[in-house]
């Protein structure tokens, strides 16, 4: 996991880098885009989790599989600054679950966590050709929602779980068309059930998300 992320880290600074020298070898395509855009948008999104102080009673650390779900919801974005610089936020429906080894545990496999997410994302619009912009972003999300599966069944409907995190990657815009791709690096831990605290762990077990998505979506509002 750590050197598929840094491979990811790597890949877009890269690409950043790559944009730039692009934006000032293009000056005659360089314009100021639309100040607000606002639009639907679906991803793919694939998850990991980490998880802490986790172990049964015959000494088995727990295993997750990452999984791939769908997400939809709306992005908007706003320009801040005299230069291109935008604030990206939006509403999306996520699912931040995964499949537990059902060979070492007890528990059903697949094991939801569905959430409202607000990402708050900085992001520069480089145009490098007409009508085509690439986004470079860095920021946050926060994220709130609740559990589905047998891994939540002593936590009250009414406790709804939060998640937060740092929120990186980058974008490309051609008219309407919107595409991304990054990663929501979770820093919040997560604590699953009593119930299993008390079977498999001698201490607060805790789990911290992580998510891969690649957007697809249309402005209604604002173009290139």
């Amino acid at each position: 996991m750590k050197k598929t992320f840094k491979l990811f880290v790597a890949a877009l600074m890269l690409l950043g880098a790559t944009s730039a020298n692009a934006q000032f070898s293009q000056k005659e395509n360089n314009r100021v885009p639309d100040r607000f855009h606002m639009g639907l948008r679906f991803a793919y999104t694939a998850n990991t989790s980490t998880w802490e102080n986790v172990y049964s009673k015959k000494g088995n650390t727990l295993d997750t599989k990452t999984l791939s779900f769908g997400s939809f919801g709306i992005g908007m974005d706003f320009q801040i600054a005299p230069v291109p610089v935008f604030l990206e936020t939006g509403f999306y429906y996520v699912n931040k679950g995964f499949s537990l080894d059902t060979d070492k545990w007890k528990y059903d496999e697949m094991q939801h966590l569905h959430m409202l997410e607000i990402p708050f994302v900085i992001s520069y619009h480089i145009n490098v050709a007409p009508n085509l912009f690439i986004n470079p972003f860095l920021g946050a999300y926060y994220a709130a929602g609740g559990p589905d599966g047998d891994l939540w069944k002593d936590i009250d409907a009414d406790d709804a779980l939060s998640d937060y995190g740092l929120r990186f990657g980058c974008g490309l815009n051609f008219g309407r068309l919107v595409v991304n791709m990054g990663y929501d690096y979770g820093l919040a831990d997560i604590e699953p059930n009593k119930k299993f605290i008390s079977t498999y762990s001698s201490k607060t077990p805790t789990f911290k998300t992580g998510m891969f998505f690649m957007t697809l979506g249309f402005n209604w509002a604002g173009s290139r």
